[in-house]
């Protein structure tokens, strides 16, 4: 393509300028899951044990430690396979 197939004021478009790379180091993996993340997951599991009142506390706390628990998995894996 060359500058005559555009206008005199109009140019091409600037291409966008690259993101910082992707840290796959598994010390610096953050772990900790996000409160939405946590309350789908708590919500989840109350349905799933049949919606008993008066335990959102502990199923909040296993709903975290579950996201963890996965988390530390999917970090060891990719860990291993990076390697």
């Amino acid at each position: 393509m060359t500058n005559k197939d555009f206008p005199k004021n109009q140019q091409p478009a600037a291409a966008p300028q690259p993101t910082a790379p992707v840290d796959l180091n598994p010390k610096n993996a953050d772990l900790k899951p996000s409160p939405e993340e946590v309350a789908k997951r708590a919500y989840s599991n109350y349905v799933n044990h049949g919606s008993l009142p008066g335990q959102d506390k502990q199923q909040w706390l296993e709903a975290e430690a579950q996201l963890v628990a996965e988390r530390n998995l999917a970090k060891v894996y990719l860990f291993r396979n990076w390697m």
